[in-house]
């Protein structure tokens, strides 16, 4: 089904690298951040926003064709001080 914006996708909606669904997106912390890649082409800040539960995307007058990849790529670090 072809996909006009805004549109919530649930993570259940979603595999991770394993193939598994996901109940659930990473948490973001003070030391995170989040990509998304829809078709192979980085989005901006702007056009989405990620929540545990969903993934929200605001491309637009767009419409997002059945079949398209979409990646969300969440980065966790830990700060761990120099002993």
């Amino acid at each position: 089904m072809d996909l006009t914006a805004p549109v919530v996708l649930p993570a259940s909606e979603f595999t991770n690298d394993d193939g598994a669904e996901v109940a659930s997106f990473p948490t973001l912390g003070p030391f995170s951040y989040t990509n998304l890649y829809v078709n192979g082409m980085m989005q901006g800040g702007g056009s989405f926003r990620a929540t545990p539960t969903a993934l929200t995307l605001n491309a637009g007058d767009g419409t997002i064709m059945a079949g398209t990849p979409i990646v969300l790529e969440v980065m966790n670090f830990t700060a761990v001080p120099l002993l």
